[in-house]
């Protein structure tokens, strides 16, 4: 007898453990979109922490069979510095992610910010800053179609195209009321850097402070690229080759 209530209470306690690591959203429904909003400015991933993370609100947004949009708490607020590398969005669904206009994504100077997939994805009313590319896209590689409004990409590096943004062969960029601002390549585009096939259309936006070692201190459009620019301006960014502000060609 006292063998089989040994067994009742280590059942008993195995229960609690699993109810107490259950995630707080997991509620069985097809949808929840009390996780495709963000709680913490943590880059984290851990179900059992009852808060939702950038990065785990795109995870699951991801899971969707449609677009979806990643919101942030009201009354959250502040720079969310990366820990578990670029973010990878429009992986498999378009994506939006909304910071109303009081989030910051940093990336530490040790990567990319954001990776954008073919499915595509919108960024708006966010910050993007020290972002970090070996060759490609500082702050973001657009591999699909990226829209930017109202965000701002500062202080990125890339080694070589893109010190803010590469976009892809194939791939669209559109950029609405944004600022590139500081960013540097050491090859072209110290902004943004549109490749072969490719295209980009650019409104009412800032380009400042960018430079290359090579051309298109802004902005460099690749041969056979196309690219739309109108109502935006061009202060203080610099190129060794070509012109300072916008270049179109094809380059080695």
């Amino acid at each position: 007898m006292n063998f089989l209530k040994d067994r009742r209470l280590r059942l008993e306690n195995l229960e609690e453990r699993t109810l107490l690591t259950a995630a707080p959203w997991s509620t069985g429904d097809e949808t929840d979109a009390s996780r495709l909003v963000v709680t913490t400015l943590e880059d984290v991933v851990d179900a059992s922490d009852h808060m939702t993370s950038i990065r785990e609100a795109i995870l699951y947004a991801e899971t969707l069979g449609t677009p979806s949009a990643v919101t942030f708490a009201d009354g959250l607020e502040g720079t969310i510095r990366l820990t578990g590398g670029a973010l990878s969005i429009g992986a498999v669904n378009n994506v939006t992610v909304d910071g109303g206009g009081a989030i910051t994504i940093d990336a530490g100077g040790e990567g990319r910010a954001l990776e954008v997939g073919e499915a595509g994805a919108v960024l708006t009313d966010l910050a993007v800053e020290n972002g970090f590319a070996d060759k490609k896209g500082g702050a973001i590689a657009a591999f699909g179609d990226l829209t930017l409004i109202n965000v701002t990409v500062s202080d990125s590096f890339s080694g070589k195209y893109g010190g803010a943004v590469y976009v892809a062969p194939e791939a669209s960029l559109t950029v609405v009321n944004s600022a590139f601002l500081d960013n540097s390549a050491l090859s072209h585009g110290g902004g943004i850097f549109v490749d072969k096939g490719a295209s980009a259309d650019i409104f009412g936006s800032t380009f400042r402070g960018n430079s290359t070692a090579s051309y298109g201190g802004a902005v460099y459009v690749w041969n056979d690229a196309t690219a739309e620019i109108a109502n935006s301006f061009f202060v203080g960014n610099k190129a060794p080759k070509g012109r300072s502000g916008t270049t179109a060609g094809t380059s080695n």
